[in-house]
């Protein structure tokens, strides 16, 4: 894993959280579901 892919995941799980204390965690989870699920 090259270090720009590290820094890239590394804020995704930060801006994750930021969203998971403004959300309801399930609320949280089914819109991730619905992201993955209309992408594929």
């Amino acid at each position: 894993m090259k270090n720009n892919d590290y820094k890239f995941v590394q804020r995704i799980i930060e801006y994750c959280d930021i969203i998971n204390d403004l959300v309801d965690k399930p609320l949280l989870e089914q819109s991730f579901f619905q992201i993955f699920y209309f992408t594929n």
